[in-house]
């Protein structure tokens, strides 16, 4: 689409993978002030992410593609370093496309195509970065879907989480 993508990763290994196969270029040191920030991390560290996000770019629309919403949410929201006008630009997002793979070796540029990309927007977001973030999903490819956080969990819950669960149980048993 012609947009300049801009890579991070606190594995300097992961980010010259990504920026080798064309994901974008290094951010390093450079002074930049996006329009839209994509966190891609693990749940655990995702909300300290967006935080950070949010913080470091005043203007920017923030989302992240964790596979969990409503721990995330709860986490950003309470984040003493964070007013409501910052938090108003927090779009949770889950594109439902992936592989058995991760990090920038398993990417793959049709990825998307056709996969559901969930935005739940939670109750204080700016319908302008709602926009936003329903943007990016459909640009991808993705045909774009809208949950609430509690809504979103439950289903991934049952859809992903639990047979995974129980296939790593089956499996550890033979």
């Amino acid at each position: 689409k012609g947009v300049p993508v801009y890579l991070s990763d606190v594995s300097p290994t992961a980010a010259g993978v990504a920026q080798d196969i064309g994901a974008g270029v290094l951010l390093e040191q450079r002074a930049i002030a996006p329009e839209l920030v994509v966190i891609g991390a693990p749940p655990d560290v995702t909300a300290n992410l967006v935080a950070d996000a949010l913080l470091a770019y005043p203007n920017a629309t923030v989302v992240d593609i964790a596979s969990v919403k409503g721990s995330i949410l709860s986490a950003v929201l309470a984040d003493e370093r964070l007013s409501p006008a910052e938090t108003s630009r927090y779009v949770g997002t889950h594109p439902m496309a992936g592989r058995e793979k991760s990090g920038p070796a398993a990417a793959r540029g049709e990825l998307f195509t056709s996969m559901p990309w969930v935005i739940c927007a939670h109750q204080g977001a700016d319908p302008a970065r709602v926009k936003v973030a329903e943007s990016l999903a459909i640009d991808l490819g993705a045909t774009m879907h809208r949950m609430s956080v509690t809504e979103h969990d439950q289903s991934v819950a049952l859809i992903s989480h639990f047979p995974q669960a129980a296939s790593s149980m089956i499996a550890s048993r033979l």
